[in-house]
């Protein structure tokens, strides 16, 4: 074998030089050699062809595949132990180190912090109890508030928010802060006092203030989701209504808005002055409010929101609703926004409006594109969490404040589950354009069936659910004698239905995979209680008109997975 002449020369020296000596020498040359395979080992991995690529690119790649599992883990690290190149671009990469992590007790936050150099800082802390190594690292963060871009602060535990956040005085680049603390009055000077230009995204939640001034409003916001309990200080005191007014009209670019447990107690007892203009939010697409019935509307009456897509409203769990206050609630609704709901809902969602139990009475609206779209979706109404006789009762309403003749898709998530045959013709009867009905109870699907069946039975012409042609059905048990049934009474509306319905959609995310649904159908979804046999039995029997599909997930005794025509 021939070696290398400094190999040889080691070599030949053996006999020569004291042992020692001698064995220094050779470890010498085996670290040069060792160092020299290392070089060429890096000379060859750069040969490769992603390493031919420029290190901006490959500093993008490192971006987009730490984005995947930054919020889960500290995986995305492994890129900078692939090669010494990536390691060096991985190294030299800034921001792929400025979104500071506190996985594993915050061990690696402050190595990130120093490898993010100068880049603006992205950091979020949910740790259930703060330790001093993850403090010093905070307080750290807190001292580069100049370059602080996001901020997040999620506790849980005793340790108080004032003293670190006193430390971040102003933060000129800061686009996103959220703050979700346990009653401490964290908002207050010097806490921003130098201000916060760039703010776009604000939200707190279960934190207190001590002004609403200290509140860090700007020209820039974007979103603004404000969560108190009981008043946004601790003695429960709201802002003033003059207060309130002047922070949205310095926001005109806000497109999403929460408000829970801040709208001002007695705000409808003031009067307005004869000059009073409403406060035009000409950008605001999304609102969300908890608050009394009252309050919201009085809130209403000051806004003009010309570009409102989405409306959740929340009704406070301490007040008792009668059903003559809904009804003046939705039809004040109806008048203050009737620029907004002249081209019709897209969905409508009422949710448990009973007043005997804890849980909150919501309502969401979602309203079509504005008059001339291209795009109309059916409009949907889901009524969640009710019992039958808030059901008729809100539909009665319903009825009476908005235009229900054009419902097509109803979904009923019900909570009782005893809608009788009498209720479904009174509540849902006389609406011409309900074609979908969505439940998830068998019971429900009884009683439907009856609806549908007994004007047949007794000789008239049917009148209601003239225009119905698919019924779905979501996780429950159902048998081969209700779904007959329910096909029996799909058919007696198939000489009633409007033409052009074979082409429409649900829209419902859920439902994105069922593709178009066909004129008359039943589709169960992860349904169970009958078995492929039974299923093959039930389709013999059937009348032709009516398809039934069945696709289930489930498996084990008395689920079945499997596909037939109808069969997923």
């Amino acid at each position: 074998m021939l070696w290398s002449f400094a190999t040889q020369k080691i070599f030949g020296e053996n006999g020569k030089v004291p042992v020692q000596e001698h064995r220094d020498l050779v470890q010498n040359r085996v670290s040069e050699l060792e160092s020299e395979i290392r070089a060429l080992k890096n000379f060859h991995n750069t040969l490769s062809p992603i390493n031919q690529l420029p290190a901006e690119i490959l500093s993008n790649i490192f971006l987009q595949v730490s984005s995947v599992t930054r919020e889960d883990s500290l995986f995305w690290i492994q890129l900078s132990h692939v090669c010494q190149h990536w390691r060096d671009v991985a190294l030299d990469c800034a921001a792929l180190w400025s979104d500071v992590s506190f996985f594993n007790h915050g061990l690696f936050a402050a190595t990130m912090l120093s490898r993010s150099k100068n880049a603006p800082l992205t950091m979020k802390f949910d740790e259930i109890e703060v330790q001093n190594r993850q403090l010093a690292v905070l307080l750290k963060i807190a001292d580069q508030r100049h370059r602080l871009r996001s901020l997040t602060l999620q506790k849980f535990g005793d340790f108080p928010l004032r003293p670190l956040l006193s430390e971040i005085t102003a933060a000129p680049i800061l686009e996103e802060l959220r703050l979700c603390g346990n009653a401490d009055s964290c908002l207050v000077p010097p806490f921003l006092e130098g201000g916060a230009p760039s703010l776009k995204h604000l939200q707190i939640s279960g934190c207190h203030l001590k002004k609403w001034a200290h509140l860090p409003l700007g020209a820039e916001m974007r979103t603004l989701d404000l969560e108190f309990q009981t008043g946004i200080t601790k003695s429960g005191k709201t802002p003033s209504r003059q207060d309130l007014f002047d922070s949205l009209q310095a926001m005109p670019l806000l497109r999403k808005l929460r408000l829970a447990g801040v709208l001002p107690g007695g705000i409808h007892h003031e009067p307005l002055p004869a000059t009073f203009q409403p406060i035009p939010c000409p950008n605001l697409q999304t609102l969300e409010i908890v608050s009394g019935p009252r309050q919201m509307i009085d809130f209403f009456q000051k806004l003009r929101l010309p570009s409102l897509k989405e409306i959740c409203i929340s009704f406070s769990n301490r007040i008792v609703y009668k059903a003559e206050l809904l009804e003046e609630f939705l039809g004040s609704l109806r008048e203050l926004w009737s620029d907004v709901v002249e081209g019709g809902f897209r969905t409508l969602r009422l949710c448990h409006l009973s007043h005997d139990e804890g849980s909150n009475r919501s309502l969401w609206f979602e309203f079509n594109p504005p008059t001339g779209s291209s795009r109309k979706e059916p409009y949907t109404l889901i009524l969640a969490n009710m019992t039958h006789p808030n059901i008729v009762q809100a539909m009665s309403i319903i009825k009476r404040c908005w235009d229900a003749s054009k419902l097509r898709v109803l979904d009923l998530l019900m909570r009782d589950k005893t809608l009788r045959e009498v209720d479904w013709i009174s509540a849902f009867g006389d609406l011409p354009e309900i074609r979908y009905i969505m439940l998830d109870d068998a019971i429900a699907v009884d009683h439907l069936s009856d609806a549908l069946l007994n004007q047949v039975d007794s000789g008239t012409e049917p009148s209601s659910f003239i225009a119905l042609h698919t019924v779905i059905l979501e996780e429950c048990f159902v048998e081969q004698g209700p779904l007959r049934r329910l096909a029996e009474g799909l058919k007696t509306r198939s000489t009633r239905r409007p033409h052009g319905l074979a082409s429409m959609r649900v829209t419902r995310s859920m439902q994105g995979r069922l593709g178009p649904l066909n004129p008359l159908r039943i589709h169960g979804i992860d349904c169970w209680g009958i078995n492929k046999e039974e299923f093959g039995t039930l389709m013999n029997d059937i009348p032709p008109e009516v398809e039934i599909v069945w696709d289930s997930g489930r498996t084990g005794s008395g689920f079945v997975e499997g596909c037939v025509t109808t069969w997923t």
